[in-house]
């Protein structure tokens, strides 16, 4: 399981999808501002990327299905962060005064799903050249 750099790629993408939830308070009074069902956005798709991420280094046997479960995450990854760019763009542009400013804790909370999106197209791409590898092993056979 550990042996391959995909399974590590996929902990920490599941890592930072999980640490968004965890750092809530960073960004929550920033979007809280402009929508009320905006965080529960957010949660609803870093708790299912992180759980889906972190199930997918548990199927390192069926590399088919665990290269279909990362693509699952990426597009989860991408959503997020589309979402919490969208709420930084209302925020910039919004005219309302008695919204909190977003601090650095929020930028960097913000960055997250960018960082686990990275890391999953990275795993996605260990998984495509272990199933090469095991392709071109069975025509040597």
């Amino acid at each position: 399981m550990i042996q391959r750099i995909q399974s590590v790629y996929l902990f920490f993408g599941a890592l930072f999808l999980a640490l968004v939830v965890i750092f809530s308070n960073a960004w929550m009074g920033t979007v809280v501002a402009f929508h009320m069902s905006l965080p529960l956005v957010v949660y609803a798709l870093s708790a299912v990327g992180g759980f889906i991420g972190f199930a997918a280094v548990f199927l390192y046997k069926d590399r088919k299905m665990q290269a279909k479960l990362i693509a699952v995450v990426q597009w989860l990854a991408l959503a997020l962060v589309l979402v919490l760019v969208a709420a930084l763009g209302m925020f910039s542009f919004g005219s309302e005064q008695s919204a909190p400013a977003p601090s650095a804790m929020t930028y960097l909370v913000l960055l997250t799903p960018a960082a686990a999106y990275i890391l999953f197209s990275l795993a996605r791409r260990a998984v495509r050249k272990d199933i090469e590898l095991v392709r071109s092993m069975d025509r040597l056979r």
